[in-house]
């Protein structure tokens, strides 16, 4: 009972990728000090505030005293190594959020295929062992060492590793980690089986599906930011090994929403991304979906990831 338990929990929750860290830009309030006491200078006259997009560019006059506070992530390696080597930049690392794959569990969809047009097609990822066979095929120790440069941690359950609902049953988590480790042998295993027995066939190295058309995967993969595009192109990549054909289709969050979330059809994978707020209830869960890293029997399925927020300021003599 305990392990069916358990493998219910991963095929209704989640195919979780990758928990990014990054350095946080926020303030923090020192322990309560007499009211004659200034700990830092002579009390402000004014805030000021002003819109930045560019990281490099903030960064910049953070280091130089130019600016004092940004309220905002350090989405490249480049500027967190930056933060990390500044004598005048303070940072504070945390864990926003996580990546996924999110997965449309149809099994069949019209898809927009070129040289073809629009055509119902059979959708792989309609079967519930193909969605549980990705949790066993995405490599996430490789996304978070090569794609986050080590920024990040694996995220394989429901809940993610950093959060309080992981902890409170720190057990079960470990035991389906371990289940469901990286494993691409097993994984294509799983999937030939899946696949076959649902009248699928594998021929020079392609699979075909039970009406004898290419299996065609419309990977929807977001521009932005930097990591999570190449995520996507990874993955797409590990899709084409299986045999898979793969329309690459980049989009902004815009067209995400329009395309993807407002629709069933002409999509099989996203990019998708979760932002943390924080700790939910005892009494809430996550969104039904398969996630590979913080994030299948549901509606989809995930593969997650997400660099750290920042908060960066100059750093105190």
């Amino acid at each position: 009972m305990r392990k069916a338990a358990l493998i219910a929990i991963i095929a209704m929750a989640a195919l979780m990728l990758v928990m990014p860290i990054a350095p946080i830009a926020r303030a923090y309030t020192a322990a309560p000090k007499p009211a004659q006491e200034v700990p830092y200078g002579p009390w402000l006259d004014a805030i000021e505030f002003y819109e930045e997009s560019d990281e490099a560019a903030m960064l910049e006059k953070i280091d130089k005293g130019e600016r004092h506070i940004w309220l905002w992530d350090i989405g490249t390696v480049e500027g967190i190594r930056r933060a990390e080597e500044s004598p005048n930049i303070e940072y504070v690392k945390a864990y926003s959020g996580c990546f996924n794959l999110f997965l449309n569990p149809l099994p069949r969809i019209k898809i927009e295929i070129p040289g073809v047009g629009v055509v119902e097609r059979f959708n792989p990822f309609g079967i519930r062992e193909v969605r549980e066979a990705l949790n066993l095929y995405l490599d996430r120790e490789y996304v978070v060492k090569e794609i986050f440069a080590g920024y990040g941690v694996p995220h394989y359950t429901i809940w993610p590793p950093v959060r309080p609902d992981y902890n409170r049953v720190y057990a079960d988590m470990k035991l389906l980690e371990n289940e469901y480790a990286y494993n691409p042998s097993e994984a294509w295993d799983r999937i030939y089986k899946a696949l076959t027995d649902a009248g699928c066939t594998f021929k020079d190295g392609k699979w075909y599906d039970p009406d004898g058309n290419p299996i065609v995967i419309k990977f929807w993969i977001r521009k932005t930011p930097a990591q999570r595009n190449a995520l996507g192109h990874y993955f797409a990549t590990e899709l084409e090994k299986l045999g898979f054909e793969v329309i690459r289709r980049e989009c902004t969050g815009l067209e995400a929403w329009m395309f993807v979330y407002s629709a069933i059809d002409d999509w099989n994978i996203y990019t998708e991304g979760w932002a943390f707020t924080q700790p939910s209830p005892p009494t809430t869960t996550t969104c039904p979906t398969t996630c590979i890293a913080a994030h299948g029997l549901a509606r989809s399925s995930s593969i997650t990831t997400r660099a750290l927020n920042s908060a960066t300021w100059p750093r105190s003599s």
